[in-house]
Parts: structure tokens; C-alpha cells; sequence
């Protein structure tokens, strides 16, 4: 059987890296007497697989993940092994069961929604950050340099982001961006933020900047779901 699970990252795992949560769930999983599957071979391993990575730093509401187990549990009952089993800074939201012959979560997940804080190190109006944000998204192309294993590659950020608004908070900043996520590529919000700070000449600090997944989505061209409705 195969179970999709959604969880939250909070603020206690935030510098837990994605391949420490996949150790951390696999411990869980033996730690509650969960009956994974195993892959075949000389090096067995649980049948899982996560959705979009997420980077360290980064907290979230909604993460997900896909597990095979060998035998059938009631929903209810991983939930629970698992609320008991993971550490402080995971939290359980819901399980469901999905088809074996569902996509992976990786080939269907496109959109990830984020909410960016960071400090202003001087004064700036309200409204000069929604003419800011208007004229950012008005931009043919937002070209940054990003290090790669190749060396550094330029890459234009506008195709994949889908969504900008701001607004001031005391001296926060508060950006909430729809970016592409998944196999087709990723935009990170980080180098979004980077490229509005040097556009608005806002002297953001970029370095201190607070990000917080709110969710991931798959699009289908019409209307955006849950990974949970797979």
C-alpha cells in the first residue's frame, strides 16, 4: 500500500538538511514498528520519496511525502506511530492513501508558495513598495548568476515567478511570492528576493531574511491542487 503524508518542518528542524529529515522519517518509521516495503537488491532501502527538496533554513506548513508500506494500516494509525515517533520540529498534518500507480510527488508538484521576511536598513513607504513590486513583475527578463557544479551559469528568474506582493511590517519587509517548483525547475525564493533588493535599491538584509514554505501545488492548467487530491 502506498500513503501520501503531509507534514510541517517548524522552526526547531529548520537547519536539519533534506537528506538528515529522510534519515529522521526512516528512523521514525523503525522507531514506531511501522511495516515499510523495502526496495530489492544488495542495498535494500524504504520505499519512500519526498516532494520538493527543502533548503536548510527554510520552515514549512506543508511538505510531503509518499510511502510504501508492506501491509495495510488504517490512515489514522501511521499518523498517529508517526506523531509519536518524529522528533520536536515535525509535525504530522494528514495521511491518505493513494494508488501505486500514481505519479511521483517530484513529477507532479510545479508551484511552491513562500512568505520571505527581511529587514530594511532604512526608511521606505508603502506604497513605494507596491510601485516596486508592480514594476519588478512588468521586468522582460530578472537575470542572476547562480553557482552550478559547471561554474556559474546566468538564469532569468521571470518565467517562474508566477506571483509577487509585498508589503511593509515595522522595518520587515513581507514578500509573498508563487514560484515554479519541481522537475522542470526551481526557482529559489532567496535569489528572488536578492534581485528585487538590487532592483528597488531597497538595502534589504538579504543575508537575515526569513523563509517559510506556506505550500506546495500542482497545477494542471487550470486551477491549483494539493498534492493530497492525487
Amino acid at each position: 500500500m502506498r500513503y501520501r503524508i503531509e507534514f510541517s518542518k517548524l522552526r526547531e528542524a529548520r537547519f536539519v538538511s533534506h537528506l538528515d529529515t529522510v534519515k529522521t522519517v526512516e528512523r521514525a518509521l523503525r522507531r514506531g514498528k511501522i511495516p515499510m516495503a523495502f526496495s530489492e537488491g544488495f542495498n535494500p532501502h524504504p520505499k519512500m520519496s519526498f516532494g520538493s527538496a527543502l533548503a536548510v533554513g527554510v520552515t514549512s506548513d506543508k511538505e510531503y511525502l509518499d510511502l510504501e508500506l508492506a501491509r495495510d494500516w488504517e490512515p489514522d494509525r501511521l499518523q498517529e506511530a508517526l506523531r509519536q515517533s518524529l522528533p520536536s520540529g515535525y509535525r504530522v498534518n494528514r495521511v491518505s492513501r493513494v494508488s501505486l500507480r500514481s505519479p511521483a510527488l517530484m513529477s507532479v508538484i510545479n508551484r511552491a508558495d513562500y512568505l520571505v521576511r527581511a529587514y530594511l536598513n532604512g526608511p521606505v513607504e508603502s506604497a513605494a513598495v507596491s510601485e516596486l513590486v508592480r514594476k519588478f513583475q512588468d521586468l522582460p527578463e530578472i537575470r542572476v548568476e547562480k553557482n552550478t557544479k559547471k561554474g556559474k551559469k546566468e538564469v532569468d528568474l521571470r518565467p517562474g515567478i508566477f506571483e509577487l506582493s509585498g508589503q511593509l511590517q515595522g522595518d520587515m519587509l513581507i514578500l509573498r511570492m508563487l514560484l515554479q517548483s519541481g522537475s522542470e525547475g526551481n526557482i529559489r525564493p532567496e535569489d528572488v528576493l536578492s534581485a528585487f533588493n538590487d532592483f528597488g535599491k531597497l538595502g534589504l538584509d538579504v543575508t537575515t531574511a526569513q523563509i517559510h514554505r506556506l505550500a506546495l501545488y500542482v497545477f494542471d492548467g487550470e486551477k491549483m491542487l494539493s498534492p493530497m487530491e492525487g
